[in-house]
């Protein structure tokens, strides 16, 4: 309840070997989050700071049940489950999920590449010039009947081209008229 650290068995924190022989009783959980924060082996999600993720794991702390995965080096993951007890403890179970992860992973990309497969298709057998664009307005496939439709250059029909690119190409080569309706577009 005084959110110290009674005890933890050898495999506790195994897998971040700068933090496991630091813990003892007596540590606080507070600098346990800091120094798994600072851990060399903890790896940080897009632009969190490592303050932040600090921060997230003490707001978390505070539900009477938190889980979530920690990514470490090396793809290895951790599910991390903390369950406060009725005398107002907390045990915090500790979890290699990195088989688990790395599977679904693994079924994730197989499905994005059937969704592919078939979007390719679907494009491939429409008598329209189609393209498709991600949410950041980059190509994510087009047919060949758009790229003979418009003449455009291979490295320009390449997933991930930004669409402001082609568009350029277009306007700079008088492809596309009326012009004001490319305006649009590129609006």
């Amino acid at each position: 309840p005084r959110d110290v650290l009674i005890m933890c068995n050898s495999r506790f924190s195994a897998q971040l070997p700068d933090v496991a022989p630091r813990l003892g009783p007596g540590l606080r959980f507070v600098d346990y989050v800091r120094m798994v924060a600072q851990s060399r082996h903890l790896q940080m999600d897009g632009d969190a700071t490592r303050e932040e993720w600090a921060r997230q794991r003490l707001l978390d702390h505070r539900n009477p049940r938190a889980v979530f995965l920690v990514g470490l080096t090396d793809d290895r993951w951790l599910q991390v489950s903390a369950h406060r007890s009725p005398s107002q403890g907390t045990a915090v179970v500790q979890t290699d999920v990195t088989d688990m992860v790395r599977r679904e992973r693994e079924e994730r990309d197989r499905l994005l590449d059937d969704q592919a497969r078939l979007l390719r298709a679907t494009l491939e057998h429409i008598t329209q010039g189609g393209a498709i664009f991600d949410e950041r307005q980059r190509l994510a496939g087009c047919n060949q009947r758009l790229r003979r439709m418009l003449s455009l250059p291979m490295q320009l029909t390449q997933v991930g081209v930004d669409s402001r690119s082609m568009l350029g190409y277009m306007k700079a080569g008088d492809r596309f008229a009326p012009e004001e309706r490319l305006d649009e577009l590129l609006a």
